[in-house]
């Protein structure tokens, strides 16, 4: 479901491969990294996102993101 479906045909393998990617709930950090290190010399490098994270999970649940409603 939102699943990004990706087919890849190799030239050395027998069959197709299919891979999926799932589209992020935080898309930030993908725009951060957009900008592109140009060298290991570059890291570590320190950013942070302020945005809101939260998503309905049922009440005492241990895994999954970091706040709850």
């Amino acid at each position: 479901e939102n699943m990004f479906i990706v087919e890849v045909e190799e030239e050395h393998a027998k069959q197709k491969t299919v891979n999926a990617l799932k589209p992020m709930n935080c898309p930030c950090h993908v725009q951060i990294f957009n900008v592109g290190l140009k060298s290991y010399r570059e890291l570590p490098l320190r950013m942070a996102e302020f945005g809101s994270c939260n998503r309905y999970e049922p009440s005492g649940a241990l895994h999954g993101i970091m706040r709850v409603r």
